[in-house]
């Protein structure tokens, strides 16, 4: 409940100020879990940083979000860091 209402509150506020609000969560997560290792990347390399290698496989799809498209090919959570890069 308390991430739906931060989510929420991070959404307006990147809308009024017309900016568009991205949830990483579907390139980070599966359905069930937000683990630190997708297939064989590690995915952060601290508490709070992408390591480079996970940020170099998803920047395609993060990029295609950021300007908001929504391709089929944008991946979720296990299969994220297995998809070849654009």
């Amino acid at each position: 409940m308390f991430a739906a209402n931060i989510d929420g509150a991070l959404e307006a506020a990147a809308t009024a100020s017309g900016a568009r609000y991205v949830d990483l969560r579907p390139l980070l997560c599966t359905e069930s879990e937000c683990g630190a290792v997708i297939g064989d990347v590690l995915l952060y390399r601290d508490h709070d940083h992408l390591t480079n290698t996970f940020a170099q496989l998803i920047a395609p799809r993060l990029q295609d979000l950021v300007l908001g498209r929504t391709p089929d090919n944008v991946p979720t959570g296990s299969n994220a860091a297995t998809m070849e890069s654009n």
